[in-house]
């Protein structure tokens, strides 16, 4: 299963780990406005290692942008954990 996860902050990183320890998920693209920190984060815990996890930079305000990340991940489950505003 393909999973995108848009925010990766306390519950994103949260959710992150729950995602690349499952042997079910084949694929998940995480998505912050902070891909320094992300990158960081997946560094520091190891996640990097296998190939499953694709991390990039998304301002989920710009529309367009979202669209073509969804178009690219191709998820079959969109997890939204970005801030409410």
């Amino acid at each position: 299963m393909r999973f995108l996860l848009l925010g990766v902050g306390m519950q994103g990183r949260a959710t992150l780990h729950d995602l690349v320890t499952n042997t079910a998920v084949t694929h998940v693209t995480a998505a912050d406005v902070d891909e320094g920190a992300l990158r960081a984060h997946v560094a520091q815990r190891g996640f990097d290692d296998d190939g499953r996890l694709i991390c990039c930079a998304i301002d989920a305000r710009d529309q367009e942008a979202l669209e073509d990340l969804i178009e690219r991940a191709r998820p079959d489950v969109v997890i939204d954990l970005l801030p409410a505003d």
